[in-house]
């Protein structure tokens, strides 16, 4: 991703990725899919800076599900990307400083994250050798199109 050109500081980017998973659980397909297109936006800045980013989309878009979907709510979350025992612990960290949040949303009788807003903290700045002096962190926030649309037509504000 940023290996070969590090992102400029001060920064708000998007990126498109192509995931795919290879799992053998059953999941239904709204919550887990097997391959999807990711679209994301991400900050690259100060730690402040990405806080006040981060807030201020999650306000935005708790705003917007009141209007369109049924019960949504901003949870502390975890990243569950791919399921195995090495991301437990990845798990309890993320739960343990609430840096990760997602906006959720009954769809079908689960559950089901519209939205992911993450604080990176210094991960991706330090993994990919963009932080020079350990003062630009990231964060970033995504959301998942398809899911929206699925709660939307569920409470009925699909038209």
């Amino acid at each position: 991703m940023f290996r070969a050109a590090p992102p400029p500081v001060d920064s708000t980017l998007t990126l498109r990725a192509r995931v795919y998973r290879r799992e053998t659980d059953s999941h239904p397909p709204i919550v887990r899919l097997a391959a999807y297109s990711l679209r994301e936006v991400i900050f690259v800045r100060t730690k402040c800076f990405v806080r006040e980013t981060l807030a201020d989309t999650k306000k935005a878009a708790m705003i917007l599900a009141a209007d369109l979907v049924a019960d949504p709510a901003l949870v502390v979350a975890q990243d569950d990307f791919f399921l195995s025992i090495r991301n437990h612990a990845k798990t309890r960290v993320q739960q343990g400083n609430a840096r990760k949040h997602e906006l959720t949303a009954d769809i079908a009788g689960t559950r089901v994250a519209l939205a992911s807003f993450n604080d990176h903290h210094w991960h991706v700045s330090t993994e990919f050798a963009f932080d020079a002096d350990g003062t630009v962190v990231s964060g970033c926030t995504e959301f998942g199109l398809k899911r929206w649309l699925a709660a939307m037509r569920q409470a009925g504000t699909l038209q």
